[in-house]
């Protein structure tokens, strides 16, 4: 592995993260990388291709996954942005919107009933996102507590 730190690519990062690629405990690596990359070691860049494995928390956006019908009943299922607040609308026309329930990600699952006419349009969109901790780990060269830039 080769980061701004230790261009000659000898230390690799590992953490635990799920399906989803969202990091789980333990928390060895912070969401983002906080070091300073012109103390580290002068690296700011480097010349290699970088290929972005995944995007985590936060910044891992809502994904569509499948929307199914079936005994009259739509499922509309997504991954969320941990600590995602949502708003769900509904439409006849795709013009005028009217709210619906609203939740947060933080539920494992959401059930809207609706009778009668069931010929509308819906939106689910993310209306905030709750406060995270974006405490450093470390940022100094060679220093830093768990996930740290190393010895």
């Amino acid at each position: 592995c080769v980061t701004p730190e230790f261009p000659e690519g000898t230390w690799a990062y590992f953490t635990a993260v799920d399906d989803n690629g969202t990091p789980v405990y333990p928390y060895n690596l912070a969401w983002h990388y906080f070091g300073d990359p012109t103390v580290a070691s002068g690296v700011t860049e480097i010349d290699e291709t970088v290929t972005e494995v995944f995007t985590g928390a936060a910044e891992k956006g809502t994904q569509f996954e499948t929307a199914t019908l079936a005994d009259d009943t739509v499922t509309v299922i997504w991954n969320g942005i941990e600590g995602g607040a949502y708003q769900i609308t509904e439409s006849f026309d795709l013009k005028t919107w009217t709210t619906g329930p609203s939740f947060a990600a933080d539920d494992q699952m959401i059930t809207l009933t609706e009778t009668g006419n069931l010929r509308k349009f819906y939106k689910i969109e993310q209306t905030g996102l709750a406060d995270y901790d974006t405490t450093e780990f470390g940022t100094a060269a060679g220093g830093g507590g768990p996930g740290g830039g190393g010895p």
